[in-house]
């Protein structure tokens, strides 16, 4: 019988050389020995349609296997304390503040507008066009508001369906022992817990599903080739097909991860890389030699792989073209140098140096990451000036350890004392591929690492490149969320070195087990067959429980040391404190983050806000948002001298910063400086046009200047333009309700008649509508409608008013006034006496009480 040893190197021959009586000459003994095993399941009970290789494509897509199963509940478990997590950072902005997320807005509103709400023509939007992930905040919205709580199941639940997806990427490229490796690795990694702990981060998880799917459906119409699809083929007998099903599946998932987040495209950039090193298993040896002999280029199978090369690169070019044209218009985006400050050196050497060392940093998060911070913007990564400085060495060991890898990778090195056949090569490694689970030969089990790591590597580099800053600037240094692509690169680099390392390991142990005497696989016999040499082990290992035993005994101490760091760090985004803290320990040269921490005390009503203001400005004196907010704090505690000095520090560094002016402008206003509280309004205005705030207070200053015309503009201005704006609304009502043309003398002041008086009416019924406890408006309706003789109105008025606030003493004495016009006397009495019984200070209570005794008496 055909029998395949666990630990034996087999050259390639055919069965006839051991035994003759085989039938099939030309089966290599990779094909017996799934002959064999296939009839000893049979034969034990276990048919062939129970076995997973031998089922539907769909019912194994559909299937979850126990590993699958294990990783999915892990990447759920790290994540459950970041379920109680508040909307902290970029989560305001992106759902709280952003218009497409409620329902008020329109569904087409979330294809047109950016990823924060912002039309695409907007000269301040950032241009990230995300609408699936907006939309999944829009289904989040509809269920729950804006609770944080379903926000984050729905992040957790789409990352652990990202590692399953990427586990089932691995298996098409590797085995399904790397693949349980990478996928416990990327489910349990730090680095994702922006990417998942923040619900802002949730483009990075839905984009990865799209991804992976997008490799599987490029995959399934072009899977790994076995020794049953053969065809002529430089590396051996391979048969080549299009299959275009698979092809606009792969574009059209790429679509979705695209609108999900941008770094999406790249996935077909990856599955040009799957077609090459996995589908035709051509390594750079064989496709260089392709190159310069042109020999095959007239073959079936080269003419297939340029065609769908060329349908990938095409449906990339498309893609690309679609989202220029949706950002058309639009100008190009602007950043500030505190978000990227290398963007703004004028040296070209400092730009270089110091975008080629953030990919050796990026790199070191990923193998350490031990030091993790929500933001790396302004001076967090200092500039590298000179070749001589010494952080110049970690980009040398990341271009030197890329090197090795691609030269491990995509350099075939023939085993010693073995042809180098193409052929060859190809055909023990479909051998090996036919059973995953064995240990297979050592040669194909090599070459089977080479592709896993030459995937990994694709996985690493392409989907950085968008974010890296090195071929187009971005509005960040670094964002961790952005690394939750390339660490499947990672994941799978790390599963193939901790497979070759455990395998050394259990090689040594076995070697070490039992000093001085013949282990197992010295126990050989070797059979002399023609020209054909066998060395052929006595019998089975008996350590295999032992080397399964330290195999994931390393993985699950490797897993925990992952999970607790990711565990630890959600607690860190529980809310926005916690974050700017721990962002203070890791990143302490950051501004940025000392002013989020003195904002987040400044709510708190913590006097030590002031010490985190001034140390942001400490590190970064021309931070003009730190000045203003330095500024406003120390107003707050009566300090108003150095507030405004503050505010004009602000002002000198940048000059048309809205914020500034209209802080200062609120400084002059509470210090009664009308005219300069104007000018810095109307400063503000120009860079803040239509905001509502600002046309209110300058409508207050024109008032108290006596420019009646200017505010009323302002007021009529601003209510066109926020109907809800009710402070205005009541401001213009009792501004019209008063003669104020001054044609009566010198500081009268009398009631408004005809349009105007019904143009004072309508505004302050739309005020109170909206903000119906308003007192003073309710006594400047009532007595309008009294002067233009409307005195069932004002009754009703009057009644409104108090069944709004019941308590009013005022709306008490101006319903006993009606009543008292009324001469309804005891209706009168009883108003005002309510009315001093509620206010003992009501003086005109007091007197008309008092007349109306006096009146009573006398006519008594």
């Amino acid at each position: 019988n055909c029998r395949l040893w666990p630990s034996t190197r087999f050259l390639r021959v055919t069965c006839n050389v051991i035994q003759p009586s085989c039938k099939q000459q030309s089966c290599t003994i990779g094909q017996c020995r799934m002959r064999k095993r296939s009839v000893a399941r049979t034969s034990s009970g276990r048919s062939d349609a129970a076995s997973p290789r031998t089922q539907p494509t769909n019912e194994r897509c559909m299937s979850v296997s126990k590993p699958e199963l294990v990783v999915f509940l892990v990447a759920v478990a790290v994540y459950l304390n970041s379920v109680t997590g508040h909307l902290v950072f970029d989560d305001l902005p992106a759902i709280q503040d952003n218009p497409d997320v409620r329902l008020s807005s329109s569904w087409k509103a979330i294809f047109s507008n950016d990823f924060w709400g912002n039309s695409l023509s907007d000269p301040m939007s950032h241009k990230s066009y995300r609408p699936l992930t907006v939309l999944t905040f829009r289904f989040n919205y509809m269920f729950h508001g804006l609770h944080p709580h379903g926000f984050h199941i729905v992040n957790i639940l789409l990352h652990s369906v990202a590692t399953i997806l990427f586990m089932r990427v691995c298996c098409a490229v590797s085995n399904r022992r790397t693949a349980l490796v990478a996928g416990l690795v990327f489910a349990v990694h730090p680095i994702h817990t922006e990417a998942v702990a923040s619900v802002v981060g949730r483009a990075e998880p839905l984009s990865a599903i799209f991804y992976c799917l997008a490799i599987l459906a490029y995959s399934s119409g072009h899977p790994p080739l076995t020794t049953t699809t053969i065809s002529q083929h430089p590396t051996g007998k391979v048969q080549h097909h299009i299959s275009w099903l698979s092809l606009f599946g792969t574009m059209l998932m790429a679509l979705c991860s695209m609108l999900s987040k941008e770094q999406g495209v790249t996935c077909l950039a990856v599955c040009c890389a799957y077609d090459i090193m996995v589908f035709c298993r051509l390594d750079s040896m064989t496709l260089l030699s392709s190159l310069i002999r042109q020999r095959h280029f007239k073959s079936r199978w080269a003419k297939c792989l340029l065609m769908r090369s060329s349908f990938l690169i095409l449906a990339t070019v498309l893609l690309l073209i679609g989202r220029v044209w949706l950002l058309a218009g639009g100008g190009a985006t602007s950043f500030t140098q505190s978000d990227n400050p290398a963007l703004f050196e004028s040296s070209w050497l400092t730009r270089t140096l110091t975008y080629s060392y953030l990919p050796a940093f990026c790199s070191w998060l990923l193998l350490c990451p031990t030091h993790l911070c929500f933001d790396w913007s302004m001076d967090s990564i200092p500039r590298l000036h000179h070749l001589s400085e010494q952080r110049n060495a970690g980009t040398v060991l990341l271009g030197v350890t890329i090197l090795l890898l691609l030269v491990y990778a995509f350099v075939h090195w023939p085993a010693a004392g073995q042809a180098a056949s193409p052929a060859s090569r190809n055909m023990t490694a479909a051998a090996t591929d036919d059973d995953n689970d064995s240990n297979g030969d050592e040669q194909s089990t090599e070459l089977s690492s080479k592709r896993a790591a030459a995937i990994g590597l694709v996985l690493l580099i392409v989907p950085y490149l968008p974010a890296s800053n090195l071929f187009f600037p971005v509005g960040f240094v670094i964002a961790e969320r952005t690394l939750y692509l390339p660490s499947m690169g990672f994941s799978l680099l790390v599963a193939v070195g901790y497979c070759k390392v455990m395998s050394c390991l259990t090689a040594m142990a076995t070697s070490l087990s039992a000093p001085g005497t013949t282990t197992e696989e010295d126990k050989i016999e070797t059979v002399v067959s023609g020209k054909f040499v066998f060395r052929l082990p006595l019998k089975k290992s008996a350590q295999p429980s032992r080397r399964r035993l330290l195999w994931y005994s390393g993985l699950c101490c490797l897993s925990a040391v992952l999970a607790c760091k990711t565990i630890s760090r959600n607690a860190e985004w529980h809310d926005m404190m916690s974050l700017c803290i721990s962002g203070v320990k890791v990143n302490p040269g950051n501004a940025k983050i000392h002013f989020s921490v003195g904002n987040e005390l400044a709510q708190q009503g913590q006097r030590s806000c002031e010490m985190h203001f001034r140390e942001a400005i400490r590190l970064r004196p021309n931070y003009t948002a730190a000045w203003i907010n330095f500024g406003l704090v120390i107003l707050n505690m009566d300090r108003a001298e150095e507030a405004e000095q503050a505010y004009q520090k602000a002002l000198s560094i940048n000059p048309n910063s809205g914020n500034a002016h209209t802080n200062y402008g609120h400084l002059c206003f509470l210090q009664s400086r009308w005219d300069e509280a104007l000018l810095h309004y109307r400063a503000a205005l120009l860079q803040q046009p239509g905001n509502p705030k600002l046309m209110h207070n300058a409508g207050l200053c024109c008032k108290e200047m006596k420019n009646f015309t200017c505010a009323t503009e302002y007021w009529q201005g601003c209510v066109k333009l926020y109907p809800s704006y009710e402070e205005s609304w009541l401001e213009l009502g009792s501004l019209l309700a008063r003669d104020t043309s001054g044609k009566h003398g010198t500081g009268a002041s009398l009631w408004s008649h005809g349009k105007r008086a019904k143009r004072a009416e309508e505004a302050l019924r739309a005020g109170l509508s909206r903000k119906p406890t308003e007192v003073n408006a309710w006594v400047t309706l009532i007595q309008l409608l009294l002067e233009n003789g409307h005195v069932e109105d004002a009754e009703l008025a009057a009644r409104a008013g108090l069944s709004a606030v019941p308590s009013s003493s005022p709306l008490r004495y101006w319903l006993g006034k009606i009543m008292e016009n009324r001469h309804l006397t005891p209706e009168a009495v009883k108003h005002y006496e309510a009315a001093l019984h509620l206010d003992r200070k009501n003086n005109l209570a007091r007197v008309a009480l008092n007349n109306l005794i006096h009146m009573a008496k006398g006519n008594g």
